[in-house]
């Protein structure tokens, strides 16, 4: 059965597209450590919109190999095999082209990252 949620969100929903948004950001807004795994396009995109709604994240994550950059929009840009091993799981936001998400969330279940969502943006 499909419920929103909307006594959890900030306005009615009034839409798909923006039950999917708001449930996004409400799923955001419940982890203290959030990444945001790409540098390109939609990971821009994704880190406008966390913080336009006064959500931190700690910076971009890219494959081993892939950093072109070292910082993005004031955050670093780090190669996963490069992130410290954090106690409390952090959120990772795969946020990059949609045929690249099977090879990035079993990148992330190897090095033991279990809470990951796919950004809307």
């Amino acid at each position: 059965e499909w419920m929103m949620k909307s006594a959890s969100f900030e306005k009615n929903v009034t839409n798909v597209r923006e039950y999917i948004e708001q449930d996004f950001l409400y799923t955001c807004r419940r982890f203290s450590g959030i990444y945001i795994y790409g540098a390109g396009g939609v990971g821009c995109r994704t880190a406008h919109k966390l913080e336009e709604n006064g959500i931190s994240f700690a910076g971009f994550v890219v494959s081993d190999g892939q950093a072109k950059e070292r910082e993005l929009l004031g955050h670093p840009v780090l190669p996963l095999g490069d992130l410290e091993p954090a106690s409390d799981d952090p959120l990772m936001i795969i946020a990059v082209e949609e045929r690249l998400y099977p090879v990035i969330e079993d990148n992330l279940r190897e090095c033991n990252y279990n809470n990951i969502v796919y950004s809307c943006y």
